[in-house]
């Protein structure tokens, strides 16, 4: 299950997963990168920048240890295009599990991560 929630007041999204399954499996998030796009890990974090602006692709929880590391990927703009990009990679051994990511403007700390995943714990709770 994706969940989404858009700050209306602020330039910040959280996005959540949460899989589950009858296995025991790993699993890998793969986040493809524009290629206009330089991305560099700051600890858990991703800083990404492109034309001279800022997005920080950041850990919602500041105890989530899965390793993160940026690779060599392709995206494709159409039909037999293939364009060199990079790709931030996180594995995850355990099942069931979630990922919480908050895409912001500037490097936010703990508590504001804290925060933008309450908004989207409180829209769920409104919607259900």
């Amino acid at each position: 299950v994706r969940e989404i929630h858009v700050d209306s007041m602020r330039p910040c999204v959280v996005v959540r997963d949460r899989l589950t399954s009858a296995e025991p499996r790993a699993t890998t998030w793969r986040f493809h990168f524009d290629p206009a796009v330089t991305a560099e890990l700051v600890g858990p974090d991703c800083r990404l920048q492109a034309a001279g602006r800022e997005v920080w692709l950041l850990a919602a929880d500041e105890h989530d240890a899965r390793p993160r590391q940026l690779e060599r990927g392709w995206v494709s703009s159409g039909y037999g295009v293939r364009a060199e990009t990079s790709v931030l990679v996180i594995p995850d051994n355990k099942m069931p599990t979630s990922l919480a990511c908050v895409f912001a403007d500037t490097c936010l700390p703990a508590e504001a991560r804290r925060e933008a995943v309450a908004q989207l714990d409180a829209h769920r709770a409104r919607i259900h």
